[in-house]
């Protein structure tokens, strides 16, 4: 999945150099031609349309970067996991948020088109514009949610995460290949079993030089 990594890493910064690259330009260009008496009648509108969709993107991009100015006084005097679980809880309340924004950009957005709204130099949808709400939303939630996720793995020690689950898949397995005449219970079993192979492969990178040790105590329990 190189071209997904490849977009979770620039697609952001490609865009925002993109827009500020050519604003500057045609600002630049702007200024040039003023001493010629001549101008360009949609450039200044371009470059502002521009620069709010740069200023939107750079929300998901600090949002990714961790780069978002924060009050730590109070997360750096509280122990570690207690300081995350409040920065969890703080993108919770973001993504809440920006899933808010998503809902009504898409409105500001459907009710411009249905208007007609024109912008008056470039003679193009305002929709343009507005867009910018939206796909920085949809794109800082995306960001939020996978934020969430390395600080809640974070809260535990990977090594010791992946042993545990790998034995307690183990022994749910045990318990779920016996005779059993609660088929509910079966299935509540099967369901646990597929949640701790699940998470203890979420581990698999980070914990591979543990696989070894982790095994031989798996085959150890084993009854035979």
């Amino acid at each position: 999945m190189k071209w997904f990594r490849f977009l979770d890493k620039y697609l952001e910064p490609s865009l925002i150099v993109i827009a500020i690259s050519a604003m500057t330009t045609l600002l630049c260009v702007q200024i040039v031609l003023r001493a010629f008496d001549a101008t360009i009648p949609w450039a200044e509108e371009l470059a502002r349309y521009l620069f709010v969709w740069a200023m939107y993107l750079s929300i998901s991009y600090c949002i990714k970067d961790d780069r978002h100015i924060r009050i730590r006084i109070l997360v750096d005097k509280l122990p570690a996991k207690i300081g995350q679980s409040l920065l969890i809880l703080s993108d919770l309340i973001f993504m809440a948020f920006m899933l808010a924004v998503t809902w009504y950009g898409h409105s500001v957005i459907e009710r411009s088109l249905k208007l007609g709204q024109i912008a008056p130099a470039m003679e193009i949808p305002v929709a343009c514009l507005y867009a910018s709400v939206l796909v920085c939303a949809v794109l800082s939630v995306i960001r939020l949610g996978v934020s969430i996720k390395k600080r809640v793995l974070s809260l535990f020690e990977p090594s010791k995460v992946f042993s545990v689950s790998l034995l307690l898949a183990i022994s749910i397995l045990k318990r779920s290949t016996a005779p059993r005449i609660d088929y509910w219970s079966y299935k509540h079993d099967v369901c646990t079993l597929v949640w701790q192979l699940w998470y203890a492969a979420t581990y698999w990178r980070t914990c591979r030089y543990r696989l070894a040790g982790a095994s031989m105590i798996a085959i150890m329990s084993l009854p035979f």
